[in-house]
């Protein structure tokens, strides 16, 4: 993942937001109290959050885990491509703190991606835990997807650098910490409990902070535009809002414009000015503006099915496979399957596509399936009330 002039854009279509419920849960405690796991291979693990988040204790003989280095990671440029007639500059992308391009060394061995954030399955299941907490979003649904590739992409957590969600996961302010505090998103009680529509439109709450806002499974989610683009102003039309990106990453355009591929990015028009939509680099497949999506580079296929290419990860990316290697995702997984279903992960005692969505409750402890390794965490360690249907409630 690339952090462009400090954020990255965010963006909400009519149809990509998943479905609204009434099922929303109680308001949020006041912290976070840390996470306790059981792994088949360190035994429990507490992550304390009196300290930084991953302060990681392991109360059992075994050596901790060690995944080694990213593979084939070098820091360089990336050289702007202008991609469309219509691109209005060439925007530098200098090297930051959070610039990593990663030389891929398969099929398409050649091109540069942005990143992933190479979460270790235990950092991925704290930021997936407390998303879905904090969100209303179905706990085994999320970390199962956090597995894949194409998750990365965009969207309001995927779309954040790198360095926001680390800071993200050593915030000790509870939801609000999480949300809030460290990634600027404002979440509230939809009236009822129920979304009448995904997109409800820009917001001002205070001079100089437009807020682009929708509304998912009962609840409103703000985004200030300042943190997520740099610029603080929103944009909306029919069936869309976002933020307005730097001016050397957008033109001006009507809501007729169709979508273009700027740099690796999809980008549609949102009240006058191309919005980001989707960040194709971030798994090296290719951006295709006639069909708005990010397409493979192999055969042809249909669905939404995941299989392994030996050690590597194969999706249907807009009708074409694509391959990526799992450990880029996620440091020591590879690809393995279990009655028949594929994914990133390091172990095959359990199926994270079929486990429960919600997971399951021994007591407060949430079970969930990790990259094919059962995880359980102790929701009111964690902060929350108690585990309940549909995970950790709070």
């Amino acid at each position: 993942m690339m952090q462009r002039k400090g954020w990255l854009a965010g963006f909400a279509i009519v149809g990509v937001l998943g479905g609204c419920s009434g099922d929303a849960r109680p308001g949020s405690v006041a912290g976070d109290g840390g996470l306790v796991l059981s792994t088949p291979d360190l035994g429990t693990i507490m992550l304390s959050d009196a300290g930084s988040t991953l302060d990681i204790v392991i109360v059992t003989d075994a050596p901790p885990t060690d995944f080694g280095p990213l593979q084939d990671v070098v820091q360089v440029d990336r050289p702007v491509v202008q991609t469309d007639a219509g691109d209005a500059g060439a925007r530098l992308d200098a090297p930051t703190s959070d610039v990593v391009l990663v030389t891929d060394t398969g099929p398409d061995a050649g091109r540069t991606l942005r990143s992933f954030c190479g979460f270790t399955p235990t950092e991925m299941l704290a930021l997936a835990v407390r998303t879905s907490s904090c969100l209303n979003e179905p706990p085994q649904e999320l970390i199962a997807q956090m597995f894949r590739p194409s998750y990365w992409q965009g969207g309001l957590i995927g779309s954040r650098p790198c360095t926001i969600l680390r800071a993200a996961l050593l915030n000790r302010g509870g939801c609000t910490g999480f949300l809030l505090d460290a990634l600027k998103i404002a979440v509230e009680p939809s009236p009822g409990g129920t979304c009448a529509s995904p997109i409800i439109g820009c917001r001002t709450p205070a001079p100089g902070h437009a807020t682009a806002t929708t509304c998912r499974n009962g609840l409103i989610i703000s985004e200030e535009c300042q943190y997520v683009t740099g610029t603080a102003e929103c944009l909306s039309s029919v069936g869309a809002v976002g933020c307005r990106p730097q001016a050397l990453e957008t033109a001006p355009c009507t809501d007729a414009t169709p979508a273009r591929c700027y740099n690796g990015r999809l980008q549609r028009c949102v009240g006058g000015a191309f919005v980001h939509t989707l960040d194709c680099d971030t798994s090296l497949t290719t951006c295709d503006a006639t069909s708005s999506e990010c397409v493979g580079l192999g055969g042809a296929c249909t669905g939404d099915v995941d299989r392994c290419d030996g050690t590597r990860i194969q999706q249907c990316r807009g009708g074409h496979l694509h391959s990526n290697d799992c450990g880029f995702l996620v440091p020591g997984s590879t690809c393995q399957t279990v009655g028949g279903h594929s994914f990133c992960g390091s172990a095959t005692m359990c199926d994270p596509t079929t486990s429960p969505p919600g997971g399951t409750c021994e007591g407060n402890t949430l079970v969930l399936c990790v990259g094919g390794a059962l995880a359980r965490v102790d929701c009111v360690s964690a902060g929350f009330l108690a585990c309940g249907i549909g995970g950790c409630t709070h």
